[in-house]
């Protein structure tokens, strides 16, 4: 009788072991649609794959459904799935759970989704979706959660919106997403919070607004938004109200304001740069903003008539740049700086006529420089400015007549340059 207990209990064992059995650790290589579905039968019990991954056909061009690995539930590799021509979904990975490696899905010409791998809910590499030229949005990945590494959306042509991501919370890598001429918008990412890498939205050329990153409060390290052509403002961003980075805006067209952008209060360790928006008239929606941790720069914004907007800023700790903004009259948000930690640069500003901001600036360790301002006449401002650690420029502002400002300066640490003020 015992004899027969032990026998019965290895067969429950091994039986067991080999439902969850592992297998592949070299990993395999599909690339015909007979290589997929002979997978059954030549690894019957294996649920758990060591390897990578990869499905990319020959020349056949015959891959057209994934049924044949029904019974994969977790990759401890790569997943790769490259230049399959007539492969519309990913049915077949319907019990797929974990990706521990990455996840690269491109050049899938027919790929119009994701549906079929409907379960999975963490992948530990990076995602990497690029070149599915009929991709349109992102459904089957309703249960993805977290995304450990990058998550990195390019050159899907048709993709509209990012439908499918509802459930992520957060990417502990890098958020790019570039050349998608169809995306309009972020609906999708309804549920994701915190971001800790950089945040890329860069020629994306059909993107009017950030609607779906309503609960979005954080970005840990840069955000960069650069020739996304009908951007219009960042309405989406309602509670985001950190980014410990940079802060980049350059080069969006039609951007008319920062709506959006109202709760934002710090921009921490480098630099807040808003350059080469052609049509941006305002910066209002800025003043929640308290805190720049480096540089302020605002350049080359041919719309833009005021600065109002950073009335809370009190201290800068590197440089402010003001700089070849043609319209521009309004300096008054300027009026409660106290220090400039750095150097202050005002060029080619070829509409103020009188300069009379910076009257609460005490010191300023770096230079200041006024270059080919064309209207410029009176430099009046500065009343309370005691210290200038570096030079004093005033060059080629060619209709410069009256400089009462500095009646209180105490100390120039470098030079003094007047030069060509006709």
């Amino acid at each position: 009788m015992k004899f027969k207990l032990i026998i019965l209990l290895a067969i429950i064992f091994n039986s067991n072991y080999g439902v969850s059995q592992s297998c592949l650790p070299n990993g395999i290589i599909f690339s015909t649609q007979q290589e997929i579905n002979d997978f059954k039968i030549n690894y019957p019990n294996c649920k758990e794959i060591i390897g990578n991954v990869s499905i990319q056909e020959t020349t056949n061009n015959d891959i057209i459904n994934l049924n044949g690995l029904s019974q994969i539930v977790i990759i401890n590799g790569n997943l790769n799935l490259s230049f399959n021509s007539k492969l519309t979904d990913l049915s077949g990975l319907t019990q797929l759970k974990t990706i521990r490696g990455n996840f690269i899905i491109s050049n899938n010409s027919a790929l119009e989704n994701f549906s079929g791998i409907d379960k999975i809910n963490s992948i530990l590499g990076h995602i990497d979706i690029y070149h599915n030229k009929a991709l349109s949005d992102l459904k089957g990945l309703e249960n993805l959660q977290y995304i450990e590494k990058n998550l990195k959306i390019n050159y899907n042509d048709k993709l509209k919106n990012l439908e499918g991501l509802n459930s992520l919370e957060y990417v502990k890598g890098d958020f790019e997403i570039l050349y998608n001429e169809g995306l309009v918008n972020f609906q999708g990412l309804n549920n994701l919070k915190k971001l800790y890498g950089d945040f890329f939205v860069r020629l994306n050329k059909s993107l009017i607004d950030f609607y779906g990153l309503e609960n979005l409060e954080i970005i840990r390290n840069d955000f960069i938004i650069e020739a996304n052509e009908s951007l219009i403002n960042f309405s989406g961003l309602d509670k985001l109200d950190k980014i410990r980075f940079s802060l980049i805006i350059k080069n969006n067209n039609a951007l008319i304001n920062l709506n959006g952008l109202n709760n934002l209060d710090s921009i921490r360790y480098v630099d807040f740069i808003i350059t080469d928006n052609d049509n941006l008239t305002d910066l209002s929606s800025l003043e929640s903003l308290v805190y720049v941790d480096k540089s302020i720069i605002i350049k080359n914004n041919n719309s833009l008539k005021s600065l109002s907007g950073l009335e809370s800023i009190t201290e800068i700790n590197r440089n402010l740049e003001i700089s070849s903004n043609t319209i521009l009259t309004d300096l008054s948000a300027l009026k409660n700086i106290k220090s400039i930690n750095g150097d202050f640069i005002f060029f080619k500003n070829n509409s103020i006529v009188v300069f009379s901001e910076l009257n609460q600036l005490d010191s300023i360790k770096g230079k200041i420089e006024f270059r080919i301002n064309s209207a410029l006449k009176t430099l009046a401002g500065f009343k309370k400015l005691k210290y200038i650690g570096k030079s004093l420029q005033f060059d080629n502002n060619h209709v410069l007549e009256n400089v009462p400002a500095f009646k209180e300066l105490q100390y120039i640490g470098g030079y003094i340059s007047i030069y060509e003020n006709d």
